[in-house]
């Protein structure tokens, strides 16, 4: 995160990981998938706004938390974002933005992850 004069830290609701999302099975074994490769970074959460939700709907999808962050074009809707409860999501959304400072920043709708992947750190 980063502070300025007089300022308090902008991402300080928590930490997420995004993981990658692979066959971690041993050669020979049934495929099976799980979670690797992670990248953490500081969040703050989102409101989620009427606009979002109603596309969201549109696309057959839910949003259920909105977080920022800095920009990593690595992330990709393809991973799986685990907050610091443990709860893994589907991101859903990524929009590149800038915040109010100039700072790439990302703005991720997560839908919260019917299926729980074992994680392989």
């Amino acid at each position: 995160c980063y502070l300025r004069k007089g300022e308090q830290m902008t991402f300080d609701d928590g930490t997420v990981k995004f993981y990658l999302v692979k066959n971690i099975s041993k050669p020979g074994d049934v495929p099976s998938k799980g979670l690797s490769d992670p990248k953490t970074f500081y969040f703050a959460f989102q409101n989620i706004g009427i606009t979002r939700t109603y596309e969201a709907i549109k696309a057959n999808q839910q949003i259920d938390l909105l977080i920022a962050t800095y920009l990593d074009r690595d992330i990709t809707t393809n991973d799986i974002a685990v907050l610091e409860d443990g709860k893994q999501y589907i991101i859903r959304t990524i929009q590149p933005t800038k915040d109010e400072y100039g700072i790439d920043i990302m703005k991720i709708g997560l839908e919260r992850n019917g299926e729980t992947y074992e994680i392989v750190e």
